[in-house]
């Protein structure tokens, strides 16, 4: 399912919402979306009530309904964007200095991935590889749910910032109360529903302006695979409490995870798993294709590359895009060096309905993340 978004809005109205976006006046947004109409429109963080003369097709492909929605850009008079102030506001923004000085080290970065994906045990190798090996509590500064995030966005940010300063204000904190660390930043989790409100699609074209910056701040895009993103939410939200991550020297909380990672029964009935899959797979699209269409370089890399791969190539590439870390890195390394493996490498013993996941998954593009 394609959307194709020219004005953007979160249940606000219309004429508030500025995007200062250098070299464009509007931003186009494109995701690939398998669900329903007002999943779509969710994702896409427009309030139904801003869509006009909207049209509605849809086809069967493969046994799999796609449909195609062009959201109109019509608004009502007393809602149009006065494009004259908005002209402005892009040209004062394209040269306007920092609210603060950013330094060069320690090297300033933004993780962004779902929630399970492996941000922190990545983080931890990180910053005990570089700097002086201290590994300062990295936050979700910008909320670790939707409600969370969209409190940030919509409250916490000062609605006089329509720079992006809020960005940039935390990493110089960071960088001044850190110094001797290798990097500083935070984990932005990119909920779809909060990623297109204005404050944070103004911090993402301050990111994209950044690039060209003697100091330019890091984003580092990172992506599991789906499956053991599910499992892994799955058995966080279900099975006995257990900590997030397990330090390796913590046997104990080894085995408990171990314990509690084996002989999951992944709910599959009704197509359920395969709705699940399907939008974690669009919303991981969408964010890549707005990080594309805002200008936002992003270093991307694969959590099974990084972690389950006998080689250090990816370990090598993302040291080398951030300028940090050993010279000669080796695999021991990165294990010592990282949280506690607790996931168990194969899903007929992690999954204890591993032939009904299997069936649910067989003739779609999921089932290659089987193993």
């Amino acid at each position: 399912m394609k959307t194709i978004l020219k004005d953007y809005g979160s249940g606000r109205s219309v004429s508030k919402v500025i995007l200062p976006v250098v070299g464009c006046l509007a931003l186009v947004l494109v995701s690939q979306i398998w669900t329903s109409d007002t999943f779509l429109l969710q994702t896409a963080g427009v309030s139904s009530s801003l869509v006009k003369g909207a049209a509605s097709t849809a086809t069967a492909t493969g046994g799999t309904a796609t449909t195609t929605t062009l959201v109109s850009s019509s608004v009502e008079a007393d809602d149009a964007l006065d494009w004259n102030n908005t002209l402005q506001l892009l040209q004062q923004h394209k040269d306007r200095p920092l609210p603060c000085q950013l330094k060069k080290y320690p090297t300033p970065i933004i993780l962004m991935s779902l929630g399970r994906s492996g941000t922190a045990s990545m983080y931890q190798v990180l910053a005990k590889l570089s700097g002086d090996g201290s590994s300062p509590y990295f936050i979700e500064y910008t909320g670790g749910s939707t409600a969370e995030s969209r409190k940030f966005f919509r409250k916490t940010v000062p609605k006089e910032d329509i720079y992006g300063d809020w960005l940039v204000k935390f990493v110089c904190r960071q960088q001044r109360q850190h110094k001797h660390t290798g990097l500083v930043g935070f984990k932005w989790k990119p909920f779809m529903t909060t990623l297109t409100d204005e404050k944070a699609l103004q911090g993402l074209a301050l990111l994209s302006r950044l690039k060209n910056h003697d100091v330019p701040i890091k984003v580092i895009r990172s992506r599991r695979n789906l499956l053991d993103v599910r499992i892994s939410r799955y058995k966080h939200n279900h099975g006995s409490k257990t900590e997030a991550h397990c330090q390796q020297d913590d046997f104990e909380c080894i085995k408990k995870h171990l314990e509690v990672g084996s002989g999951i029964h992944l709910p599959v009935n009704d197509g359920r798993l395969l709705k699940e899959l399907t939008k974690l797979d669009a919303m991981e699209n969408a964010v890549d294709d707005l990080l594309d269409r805002m200008g936002v370089p992003a270093i991307r890399v694969s959590f099974e590359k990084l972690f389950s791969s006998s080689d250090v190539s990816e370990w090598t590439m993302l040291f080398g895009e951030l300028g940090i870390g050993p010279s000669n890195l080796t695999r021991s390394d990165v294990d010592r060096a990282g949280h506690a493996a607790t996931s168990l490498p194969y899903h007929n013993i992690t999954l204890g309905n591993y032939a009904e996941v299997k069936m649910a998954l067989n003739g779609t593009k999921f089932a290659s993340l089987l193993h």
